[in-house]
């Protein structure tokens, strides 16, 4: 049960590293059009790239400007996949605590009945005692 609450809680900082790392990364693919990078199509580029407005701008470092906004959109597209992933992972994982609660009610149940019994004794962590139990 510690095992599934430390990887729940891992999972949700995990959440919480992908989504200011993909606000960041959405940040630099937006800067180039100023706005969302895949709403707009390549050809924008190449107009902007040849017309008046960008004759007096080097061409490398304005191509340099739009495939570092290229490589953050897809970076942050993927940091999103990664994101929507750990999201569900950590509501599955959620979904088991009452399960393992169950069973580990049940497996406490059935060692308390069998050391009243005096069957076997164990001890509260579910392992042999070492000492042979007698009456």
């Amino acid at each position: 049960m510690i095992t599934l609450n430390n990887k729940i809680s891992a999972t949700a900082e995990l959440i919480s590293q992908k989504t200011i790392e993909q606000a960041a990364q959405k940040a630099v693919a937006d800067s180039y059009y100023r706005k969302d990078f895949f709403s707009l199509r390549i050809n924008v580029f190449i107009t902007n790239a040849i017309s008046d407005r960008m004759q007096f701008t080097d061409p490398d470092a304005n191509y340099r400007r739009w495939f570092n906004s290229l490589q953050a959109a897809y970076n942050a597209k993927y940091t999103k996949i990664q994101i929507d992933y750990l999201i569900e992972s950590k509501s599955w994982l959620e979904g088991l605590i009452p399960q393992v609660q169950s069973a580990e009610a049940l497996r406490l149940r059935d060692a308390e009945e069998r050391a009243a019994r005096k069957e076997i004794p164990l001890t509260p962590d579910g392992f042999f005692w070492i000492k042979i139990w007698k009456q």
